[in-house]
């Protein structure tokens, strides 16, 4: 029997934006939310590894050795026609086949623990829907889980629609916020294992500004460590802004060096895996 395999990805993270220390900082304290242009097809909430690329950019190139950060120079063909480049630090002399120009790096992951489509509410709208009272909803309490979060600067309610109540739930929704929301997109993101809405009256703002009614996010935390950090892996891909989803071999490497199993220099995979090797 052929068991399916867990899909990761890669998301880009704006250098505009955030700092790895400030994404890590804001991450301890608000969890992380990324937006999503679409909910990808393979993304499993809880068991998807969602590989964070920071300092992404068509014509960044990588200034040091991986390993020690010492400034490297051009890299030489061998005889047997593979470039090659040799840290000049006695301490370290790593050698790195292939090319080393850097669209980024992929610093660590995070596992997303929901989905949520946000729509901004007023107060009064907010504890209606807790209390049962506004009409808006149309749902028994059989057709829907609903929670009101209350802290300092932060109140909103998490809506989970139960099976067969998810478009009753996206066209309430979408009829109290208007525009903002789309039904049809709101009740297939809710007909997904660990979908919900939140209904959001004031939270903290983010380095990338606020969160959007109508929009879609994948949520980790906040909790003591949401983001694992990892030895930094080089990007050398085509650009792309979002999410992308790594194949299976690109995951499995990225398994094996988390592990410490084996050191990996870089991704895509060339046709022979990249590794550091001591000369």
């Amino acid at each position: 029997m052929t068991t399916e395999r867990t899909v990761d990805y890669l998301h880009t993270i704006g250098a505009s934006n955030y700092s790895p220390e400030s994404f890590l900082a804001e991450a301890r304290t608000q969890g992380i939310s990324r937006r999503l242009a679409q909910v990808p097809a393979n993304l499993t909430v809880g068991q998807s590894r969602v590989y964070c690329l920071f300092g992404a950019g068509r014509d960044s190139a990588i200034k040091g050795c991986p390993s020690c950060s010492a400034k490297l120079p051009p890299p030489a063909r061998g005889s047997d026609g593979i470039p090659r480049t040799l840290c000049p630090n006695r301490e370290c002399l790593s050698v790195y086949e292939g090319k080393l120009a850097s669209k980024g790096s992929i610093l660590g992951f995070f596992v997303p623990e929901a989905i949520e489509v946000v729509v901004r509410v007023t107060e009064s709208e907010a504890r209606a829907m807790v209390e049962g009272y506004v009409g808006l909803l149309q749902l028994t309490g059989e057709a829907s889980e609903v929670k009101l979060v209350d802290e300092p600067g932060r109140l909103l309610v998490q809506l989970t629609a139960s099976t067969g109540a998810e478009m009753d739930l996206a066209k309430a929704i979408s009829q109290m916020a208007g525009a903002s929301v789309n039904a049809d997109l709101t009740a297939r993101v809710l007909g997904l294992p660990g979908s919900r809405i939140v209904a959001v009256v004031s939270e903290p703002d983010r380095g990338c500004g606020r969160r959007h009614s109508g929009a879609i996010y994948s949520i980790c935390g906040p909790s003591a460590t949401p983001f694992v950090e990892i030895a930094p892996v080089i990007y050398d891909g085509q650009h792309f802004r979002g999410v992308k989803e790594l194949t299976e071999d690109e995951s499995a490497a990225l398994d094996r060096h988390v592990l410490g199993q084996e050191v990996l220099v870089s991704l895509p995979l060339p046709e022979r895996q990249l590794e550091l090797v001591a000369a």
